[in-house]
């Protein structure tokens, strides 16, 4: 079994993938605080990201031929402009550069929608850099990536370039669109939804991780756009939601701004056999 270092495990997205992850490699998480859950036969590492030479001997000492990187600022809505992307912008980088430095042979790491042109009808893996980038997460992620790019041809490792797009699930943050819904609807409480016509590409967060896990075993290098194969406009995703009486509490609005594309390119997870298995329907029955 590979040794593999993941970041970010107790978060949306990394609890779904950390169980997987055990049934093929040698898992340590890298953490700031011991988990009340843990994963069996995980190796938990306290460990902060932003202490450069503490990482630098993690790696060194350890070895570890996979890296899932999956850390980054994420409370919702104050990520946009917050200056700690700055900091995971340095501290990512010089994570990938030790993991390299050390051995490393293939690593994933995360970006986003944020990378891409939302308003072209169709969204390629291969784009990587937008007309207007506009918070520091954006340029914090657009450098993040370009510094892995440079990296990995340095050292000749292999990296998967993993854009998330929306994603919902279990646990979900409030902040983000499906929660506040979910949230506002068994509150009964009054919601406005700007841009009813918008389209956005969703995944449930298990499907994500699944995604995630045929990415590792598959070693597909490159970006990869983790998307389902349909986009809902915002008001279908609503529309979804049976209980009728509730729904007069949401309030829907035009902008004239609107998210215009029509097709993601996922090639590299048609590739790899992935298929999604949840229903966005039935998971949106209250």
């Amino acid at each position: 079994m590979g040794k593999l270092l993941i970041t970010g495990s107790s978060g949306f997205v990394g609890s779904s993938l950390l169980p997987k992850l055990t049934s093929k490699f040698k898992v340590s998480a890298l953490v700031r605080r011991m988990p009340k859950k843990k994963v069996k036969s995980v190796n938990y590492i306290i460990a902060n990201l932003f202490e450069e030479k503490k990482i630098e001997n993690l790696l060194q000492k350890k070895n570890f031929k996979f890296l899932i990187h999956l850390a980054w600022e994420a409370k919702p809505k104050l990520f946009w402009n917050s200056d700690n992307n700055i900091k995971f912008l340095h501290a990512s980088s010089n994570l990938y550069y030790y993991f390299c430095l050390y051995g490393g042979e293939f690593a994933i790491l995360t970006g986003s929608s944020a990378e891409c042109d939302l308003e072209k009808k169709l969204v390629k893996e291969h784009e990587v850099k937008k007309k207007f980038i506009k918070s520091k997460y954006e340029i914090s992620k657009y450098l993040f990536m370009k510094n892995v790019q440079k990296i990995s041809n340095i050292f000749k490792s292999n990296f998967a370039w993993a854009r998330l797009f929306w994603i919902y699930g279990e646990n979900q943050p409030r902040g983000k669109l499906i929660s506040d819904i979910i949230f506002h609807i068994k509150n009964k409480k009054k919601f406005t939804i700007q841009n009813k016509f918008d389209k956005i590409n969703i995944m449930h967060v298990k499907d994500v991780a699944s995604a995630l896990f045929a990415l590792l075993n598959s070693r597909i290098k490159g970006i990869v756009n983790v998307a389902s194969q349909k986009n809902f406009t915002i008001i279908q995703l609503i529309s979804m939601i049976k209980n009728l009486e509730v729904n007069k509490k949401l309030v829907l609005k035009d902008n004239t701004r609107s998210y215009l594309f029509k097709k993601i390119v996922i090639k590299n997870l048609i590739r790899i056999g992935f298929k999604e298995k949840f229903n966005i329907k039935s998971d949106l029955n209250i």
